[in-house]
């Protein structure tokens, strides 16, 4: 059986339904968001107050960014019904945990202290909802009830200078999005009798501490040892401190490793030094004097043309020594060539007859074959 179609008049009504749904979400948010800023109008000149901020490239917004001698706090509006208590590590809202917007109140500060250079704080102000307590922490965030919002801004330890909030608040005007509170500014409800501001003390007195209502939802017990009644400082680590930090561990690491190097090579090259056995080197001849020959080794290049004697140049010459050489049978000559002979190179004499003499003499270039040195050989008995 088919079913009934409503008609599109029904679901435009359901669409409806829906959007004016959230429209009534919206107007309470914004409602819980302009309570807030009422309560900061008693904080003291000292501190400014951004609503409605977002980052640039970021969907995202903060309700509320506070500027302070107590530090910067993102500080985002909550209009819950209903019982808040706390189980299991996290925050719930009846049967409904918190967890997700306890971690976006977390992300939403860690990107404006990377944006601005500054550690900051989050915060939670819950409107409307039983609390367990007027005032609890949940990991790093901190949970407020409107009737001790401001008492505890203006108790948090001093961790900024009056130029230091100046030149915060001057950055984040420059560098974020700052669009001011739904439905615009609050009107200056001025009245006969201002309510005082909890940040000043009457003289002689200390500033007055609202009443804690009895509450049926007593908070959990908690395992961790108890927090003094003052709320400790917190003060988070930022991009540019772990920047700051790397490049300083980086250094030293450098200056280690080059004390160390600068130690140890010198050591390990002496050692090495003392390792190498001491080499000798021939003494350098004097220049227009014979070169010392040096027997010579026999080669076979090409077979049936007779055999080669290659003669190295002797050790301690100059890197410009030239000589003149001739070679013969017979001690007496005929002598054969001369041939130049060059440092660098070996004497090369070919065509050389098995089972035979060879006499090789060599003087300086220009100089009388009558001073020259004469080495002889025997060439191999093997036929080539």
């Amino acid at each position: 059986m088919e079913e009934s179609y409503a008609g599109r008049g029904a679901e435009a009504r359901a669409k409806a339904e829906r959007l004016l749904a959230f429209a009534d979400n919206c107007d309470k948010g914004d409602e819980g968001e302009r309570e807030t800023a009422r309560l900061m109008m008693s904080l003291p000149n000292s501190w400014t107050v951004l609503h409605n901020v977002f980052l640039p490239g970021r969907r995202f917004n903060v309700d509320h960014l506070l500027i302070g001698p107590g530090g910067v706090i993102a500080l985002d509006s909550k209009n819950y019904s209903g019982p808040v208590k706390l189980s299991n590590g996290t925050m719930w809202c009846g049967r409904y945990p918190k967890t997700h917007e306890l971690q976006a109140a977390q992300y939403h500060a860690d990107c404006i202290a990377e944006l601005l250079g500054v550690g900051v704080n989050a915060a939670l102000c819950i409107h409307t909802a039983e609390l367990p307590a007027e005032q609890f922490s949940v990991g790093e965030v901190d949970v407020l009830s409107p009737a001790r919002l401001a008492e505890w801004l203006c108790g948090l330890p001093p961790e900024l200078l009056d130029m230091q909030v100046t030149a915060v608040s001057a950055a984040a005007g420059r560098r974020l999005d700052v669009r001011g509170l739904p439905g615009g500014p609050l009107d200056d409800e001025s009245t006969d009798s201002p309510t005082p501001s909890p940040c000043i003390a009457a003289p002689g007195q200390l500033p007055p501490m609202p009443p804690t209502p009895a509450s049926k939802w007593p908070p959990p017990p908690d395992p961790r040892p108890p927090r003094p009644a003052q709320p400790r400082r917190r003060t988070k680590q930022n991009a540019r401190s772990r920047r700051i930090e790397k490049l300083v561990v980086e250094g030293l690491t450098g200056l280690a490793v080059f004390g160390l190097a600068s130690w140890y090579i010198p050591r390990m090259g002496h050692s090495i030094k003392s390792m190498t056995p001491p080499t000798t080197t021939a003494p350098a001849q004097a220049p227009g004097s014979p070169p010392v020959l040096h027997p010579g080794t026999f080669s076979c290049p090409v077979r049936g043309r007779g055999w080669t004697l290659q003669i190295p140049l002797p050790e301690g010459q100059p890197a410009t020594a030239a000589y003149q050489t001739q070679w013969s049978t017979a001690p007496d000559g005929p002598w054969n060539g001369p041939l130049n002979w060059r440092a660098g190179s070996p004497l090369s004499i070919a065509g050389l007859q098995s089972a035979s003499r060879v006499f090789v003499r060599a003087y300086p270039a220009g100089a009388s074959a009558d001073t020259s040195s004469m080495e002889m050989e025997k060439t191999p008995t093997q036929s080539c």
